[in-house]
């Protein structure tokens, strides 16, 4: 089973993401009732490429920030001030290199967005910090201070968002200043709480900029092609689609992708243990974990398609009605998204960065392939179809990778047994206190 306090920071890890996409899924309430639906993808444009870039700006420093944590104590407060160092110079390279390409990254029904995409690159640096404290905290086991910087950006958006949308009325320029506004409040809101949290004891250490930058070179193509990767069905639609289908889709995703929270918790807390374990049986004891969480997936996401599409016009408004089609399809996507999250991240975990990569090229090329051949004709249902498609193809490949690398057997890894389903009912049972249990 596992340990009280592993299941602990699962369950708080998840109760956490799921308040945060709770606020995203709000504040996307909030921009699909304020906009058209064409607008609604105007937007989504606009983000698009400033979150790819600052993906590109980590450059895969968040593993070895987290590795660095979990096996050397006392660097925790040196690592805190690399990673300001790391971010002043990745942000200025990405931030240039960025908004120099915009004009040649945005169709050209969408060049109109130049500007407002600009402004939106504000928020790189305090994405790229963000990023780097959380795997500070992420690699000390400091979950309680972990979901408490992940907490902050979404609730501070959606009250900027609240604000502008009940006030004088908000457009695109607006809501974007909004975005990074809340994005600079969420970099230094997690600063000082590492800084507060981290064990003084932890300030002994010192840790070389410079080398943390060479050895996140094996990582980094992994991280770009996440990056492209987790944007590529936005891309791809953004390019062969008009701004009502991109508006129509984003509505769709953000209301599909509530149980992907699990995935992010488990993932979060798996690359801890697996980073810091050095006793035997890693292999089972992994098999054992991803098993769980395969089923875990497929009992929210069949509870979700039972639920979430007949909500989607009442929530959003009978504007985005088309939506609720899309969310049929797209939650099991999320759900495979979600495995594949859980398996990558474990591999890494163990010095194994190659194994996402080649995953994300397969399953990219996957997608791409369904892209081009189904979006011209179908638009948002297309891409739909496209990365559950991707999706499918890059868990195949991480179990394969999975097996190989841990030494185990398909058998061993997916041969589902009952005590799976009652160490789940048990570790879910243990969540509640004592006197409230049967």
């Amino acid at each position: 089973m596992v340990r009280p306090n592993n299941l602990r920071a699962i369950a708080g890890t998840t109760a956490v993401t799921t308040v945060i996409q709770t606020c995203s899924l709000m504040s996307g309430v909030i921009l699909a009732r304020a906009l058209s639906p064409e607008s609604r993808g105007e937007f989504a444009a606009i983000l698009l490429w400033p979150s790819v870039f600052a993906s590109f700006g980590v450059f895969g420093l968040q593993t070895v920030f987290a590795r660095v944590r979990a096996n050397t104590p006392g660097h925790g407060h040196a690592l805190r001030k690399a990673a300001w160092k790391l971010t002043l110079l990745l942000a200025v390279v990405t931030c240039s290199v960025g908004i120099a390409a915009l004009p040649f990254l945005l169709p050209s029904d969408k060049q109109h967005l130049v500007l407002p995409a600009q402004i939106a690159f504000l928020s790189v640096p305090a994405s790229i910090l963000n990023v780097l404290i959380f795997s500070i905290a992420q690699g000390g086991g400091n979950f309680r201070a972990y979901n408490a910087m992940r907490f902050v950006f979404s609730p501070a958006y959606l009250v900027l968002l609240l604000f502008l949308w009940m006030g004088a009325g908000a457009g695109l320029y607006v809501f974007t200043v909004a975005f990074v506004v809340a994005a600079l409040l969420s970099a230094l809101a997690s600063d000082r709480l590492l800084a507060w949290t981290e064990p003084q004891r932890d300030n002994l250490g010192s840790v070389d900029s410079v080398g943390l930058l060479k050895t996140a070179v094996p990582y980094g193509a992994s991280y770009w092609a996440s990056a492209i990767y987790a944007k590529l069905d936005t891309i791809w639609l953004s390019l062969l689609a008009d701004s009502k289908a991109l508006g129509m889709y984003t509505v769709a995703l953000s209301a599909a992708s509530l149980h992907y929270s699990l995935g992010q918790a488990i993932s979060s807390v798996l690359f801890f243990r697996v980073a810091a374990y050095d006793g035997p049986g890693l292999s089972l004891w992994l098999a054992q974990r991803l098993r769980k969480a395969l089923i875990l997936n497929v009992a929210l996401t069949g509870l979700g398609l039972l639920v979430i599409p007949p909500l989607v016009p009442l929530i959003f408004g009978d504007e985005f009605s088309g939506s609720a089609r899309l969310v049929m399809v797209l939650m099991p996507a999320v759900s495979f998204l979600s495995i594949a999250l859980i398996v990558d991240e474990s591999l890494k975990a163990h010095g194994i960065p190659g194994a996402g990569l080649r995953s994300k090229l397969i399953s990219g090329a996957a997608l791409s392939v369904l892209a081009v051949s189904l979006v011209p004709e179908m638009g948002g249902m297309g891409i739909a179809l496209a990365l559950a498609g991707g999706a499918a193809v890059q868990v195949v490949a991480l179990l394969w990778f999975a097996t190989r690398h841990f030494d185990l057997s398909w058998i061993q890894l997916l041969a589902f047994k009952v005590v799976d389903v009652q160490e789940i009912a048990s570790e879910v049972l243990s969540l509640w206190p004592k006197k409230y249990r049967l």
